[in-house]
């Protein structure tokens, strides 16, 4: 029977994982700013990369440039493919949060049904609940890969930097 305890006990039953819920949009709000930067830093190398190979093929380079270029647009394919990287990892942490969001969400749906009606769907809300908690270690794993992958592009940068000191990357 639906009497006034058992429902404010059956909504916070069901509102608690909701709850959980805006704690993941805060999580994907800074994955999310994760991504943006890094497609924005490829499209800005992508450009430098666009520039370099025009002004070598209109043959606007002379001298040191040639070398330099060279080694310049090695640098920067090498730099994006690693932002690319960078990219696909994110983007898999995002899909498997809103994966975990999703499964959450009819676990919750799931848990009002039971509680409400006594259908039996507990072990379905439990599996539900593990496979969302699954999701969430997987975005985690890859944004501990990504992490781990942010710096090579930062030590590639850091290389050219020498080359220019160097002249000639010695």
């Amino acid at each position: 029977m639906l009497d006034a305890e058992n429902i404010a006990r059956l909504l916070q039953t069901t509102v608690t994982p909701i709850l959980a819920i805006s704690g993941l949009g805060l999580f994907i709000l800074v994955v999310q700013n994760r991504f943006v930067a890094i497609t924005d830093i490829i499209r800005a190398l992508n450009r430098e990369r666009l520039e370099l190979t025009r002004r070598r093929a209109l043959g606007e380079l002379k001298g040191a440039e040639v070398g330099w270029s060279e080694a310049r647009l090695d640098n920067l394919r090498r730099q994006i493919s690693i932002l690319e990287r960078r990219g696909s990892l994110i983007t898999g942490a995002l899909q498997y949060i809103f994966i975990a969001i999703f499964l959450f969400v009819i676990a919750s749906l799931a848990m009002l049904v039971d509680q409400a009606f006594g259908t039996g769907l507990s072990h379905l809300v439990l599996l539900l609940f593990v496979l969302g908690l699954g999701m969430l270690f997987l975005t985690c794993v890859n944004l501990v890969r990504e992490v781990r992958t942010s710096y090579d592009a930062v030590e590639l940068d850091l290389a050219m930097e020498s080359y220019d000191r160097f002249g000639g990357g010695a």
